[in-house]
């Protein structure tokens, strides 16, 4: 299974952070998946 989370906010860490635990855990439903983490940066350069 793959799941996205968009936003890395505290929502979307947690849910993160609550698969990594489930995981840990052995729960079979939680062994197979893929998590990917998008969040948006704006990033602005002086030079």
């Amino acid at each position: 299974m793959k799941i996205v989370v968009i936003g890395a906010a505290p929502t979307g860490l947690g849910a993160a952070y609550r698969l990594q635990q489930l995981q840990k855990d052995n729960i079979s439903s939680a062994i197979n998946v893929e998590l990917v983490v998008l969040e948006q940066v704006n990033i602005t350069l002086i030079f």
